[in-house]
């Protein structure tokens, strides 16, 4: 054989084995590849997950199967449609967060690889908004450069500033500035936007000119960038803001300033950011302005601390009450004993308005040093400030207050007998109980609203004791002192009150009190000591019947019980039925 002749041929199996191994290696990784979707959808079958540890399982599964198993998801996200991706979206989301955790460095850098490599496909506009807020989860400066690209791009820049800003890394406001000379209008908007939360020094000079633009939106992009980067040279910008504009550009630019101030107090400029706020309470007293003034008051009082105590005093007499009860809260809240004395002196001087917030914010400062300038509001002729003084009063005076509270029962004032019994809530049951039955036994003629809210202690205590003092008052001429009491009587009924109540319940003519008296039957019979004879309020189907349920009655007279009988007309659903109520005597 010559030597042509054997290199011809060796040529030729060398062609042949070529093809053969290219062969096997394309279906080896056909193989691979139908093998990694065929688990990635196996996968995507357990989401979404019922928990966040069945979550970040799933997820684990999935970054397991590597970069082909996360491209089979990412291959699944199409566009809003016909097509439903949300499992493909779960399963990347839950990746992103699992792989954002703590000492996941390798499955971060997965993700992100194949984050970008996805972003490179063909693929619509809607899923690479997806993948780049994905990446705002796991993306670190080694994406900036990738990232960047997307900033010309008017629909994609936005997602793609937002993953620059979670990065923060110098790399990434640097990638921002370059990109923001040559951006078209929408993208300069967003990239403004994101220089200003990095809080870029170096993009003052840039974002100069934009606040100047005749574009609204990006003009205030870039205004609101520059006060939330606190440079001095926004500070002339924004005060050129013109007193005679609308409301809503007033206080978005007041909004902004007050930023601003924060800010530069932040870099240790507070002379400047207090003079700022001292601007805004003294300008902002329109109606409707009030909350740029609570801000500027609020932050002036971070700067200042006490040194602020005088103006606060001074808002106090403000006739905007939103405004006041803010400036007595920061007041509140400075500490020393001086202070104490300070607002009670700003107490005798205001007006009966201001007067009542001043007396409250003395009770809740809990300083008992103001319980004497308190104590005066109790003979106030201003209601609002007997009110508050009540109140104030049991704060700060303790067990001792009662005897100062009491007398204010003497009037015939709902809201003023509802402070009361509020005010003595906070008392133990042996200090109120007593005082409230014997009020109620020694004044029998006490105006309506104190007999009510005395009742109304004696219930809440459960005071069971005075049930008898209360069930006479159930039989009272005058209509709230009646129903207080016959409400009363639920909780505070005993055993021996049955044969009264069911005297009562026969001749009652009223709903709302048959009602009432009914439930004041059942727990007196329900009190008695013989479980056995207890009443039974159960209807010929077996079920209980609600106490509420309205019914007529009549009175069986048996010798040895009293035993009421009602036939049942309640609520639909509940067909005729009849109920029994017994009390053996």
């Amino acid at each position: 054989m010559s030597a042509p002749y054997r290199s011809a041929r060796l040529l030729k199996l060398a062609a042949f084995f070529l093809v053969f191994a290219f062969g096997l290696a394309a279906m080896t990784g056909g193989q691979g590849s139908a093998s990694a979707s065929a688990k990635a959808a196996a996968v995507l079958q357990k989401l979404p997950a019922e928990s966040a540890a069945a979550r970040d399982a799933a997820a684990a599964e999935l970054l397991a199967l590597g970069p082909e198993g996360l491209q089979a998801v990412c291959r699944r996200l199409v566009a809003p449609g016909p097509d439903d991706d949300s499992l493909a979206r779960f399963a990347l989301d839950a990746a992103a967060v699992y792989a954002a955790r703590p000492g996941a460095e390798s499955e971060r850098q997965l993700l992100v690889k194949e984050f970008l490599r996805a972003l490179e496909a063909p693929v619509a506009p809607e899923v690479k908004e997806f993948l780049l807020g994905e990446l705002q989860h796991v993306a670190k400066v080694e994406s900036v450069r990738r990232l960047a690209v997307f900033l010309a791009d008017s629909r994609l820049a936005g997602p793609a500033a937002r993953a620059l800003t979670a990065i923060g890394a110098p790399e990434s406001e640097r990638a921002l500035l370059r990109a923001l000379p040559s951006a078209p209008r929408l993208a300069a908007r967003v990239i403004v936007q994101a220089l200003g939360d990095l809080r870029s020094a170096a993009a003052v000079k840039s974002l100069l000119p934009f606040a100047r633009s005749s574009d609204v939106d990006l003009r205030r992009a870039a205004e609101a960038a520059l006060a939330n980067i606190g440079d001095p040279a926004a500070g002339p910008l924004l005060d050129k803001t013109a007193v005679t504009v609308s409301s809503f550009e007033r206080s978005r630019v007041a909004s902004l300033y007050l930023l601003y101030a924060r800010r530069l107090w932040e870099a240790g400029k507070g002379e400047e950011a207090a003079r700022i706020c001292r601007d805004f309470v003294a300008a902002y007293s329109s109606p409707g302005e009030s909350q740029v003034r609570i801000a500027a008051l609020s932050l002036l009082a971070k700067i200042q601390g006490p040194a602020v105590l005088d103006l606060l005093l001074e808002s106090t007499d403000a006739g905007d009450a939103a405004f006041r009860r803010m400036a007595l809260d920061l007041a509140v809240a400075l500490p020393g004993d001086a202070v104490t004395g300070r607002i009670a002196e700003a107490a005798a001087k205001a007006s009966p308005e201001a007067r009542a917030d001043i007396i409250d914010a003395l009770g809740r400062r809990g300083d008992k040093s103001a319980l004497a300038a308190v104590r005066g509001g109790l003979g106030s002729a201003d209601k609002p400030v007997r009110l508050a003084a009540i109140a104030a009063v049991a704060r700060l005076g303790g067990a001792d207050a009662v005897e100062d509270i009491w007398p204010l029962l003497s009037a015939d004032d709902a809201d003023q007998a509802r402070a009361v019994k509020g005010a003595l809530s906070g008392f133990a049951s042996d200090v109120v109980v007593p005082r409230a039955a014997a009020l109620l036994s020694a004044v029998p003629e006490a105006p309506p609203a104190a007999r009510s809210a005395l009742i109304e202690i004696l219930a809440d205590r459960r005071a069971t004791a005075h049930s008898g003092l209360v069930l006479a008052l159930a039989g009272s001429g005058d209509e709230s002192v009646r129903k207080s009491a016959l409400a009363a009587l639920e909780v505070l009924a005993r055993a021996e009150d049955a044969p009264r109540l069911l005297e009562m319940l026969t001749a009652s003519t009223s709903a709302p009190e048959t009602t009432l008296l009914q439930n004041a039957l059942v727990a007196a019979a329900a009190a008695g000591p013989d479980p056995e004879r207890r009443p039974s309020m159960r209807c010929r189907t077996g079920k209980a019947r609600p106490p509420s349920t309205n019914c007529s009655r009549r009175l069986s007279p048996a010798p040895t019980a009293a035993r009421a009988t009602w036939r049942c007309r309640g609520s639909p659903g509940w067909p005729a039925q009849r109920a029994w109520a017994t009390r053996g005597r």
